[in-house]
């Protein structure tokens, strides 16, 4: 698989969000935002047949978000 990383140091994800984050048009940021982007983006990452994960950066702020793509068939077999 190929693996990304994002860091982002902004304020975080509070824990009790956690659950709601991936709902579209969820947002801690008020009306001046979707809340599109994580929820399309889980959505493009099932379409590759990856994943995303969203991991704290504690103890600093922010978080990290892991998209993780799987390998071509191609790339499979040579790596066997």
């Amino acid at each position: 698989a190929t693996v990304l990383a994002f860091r982002d140091a902004g304020q975080g994800i509070p824990a009790n969000a956690l659950g709601d984050i991936w709902q579209p048009f969820w947002t801690t940021h008020g009306p001046q935002r979707l809340g599109l982007g994580l929820p399309i983006c889980a959505a493009v990452m099932w379409r590759a047949s990856g994943s995303i994960s969203l991991i704290p950066n504690d103890p600093e702020p922010g978080i990290t978000a892991l998209l993780q793509f799987p390998l071509l068939p191609s790339e499979a077999a040579n790596s066997a």
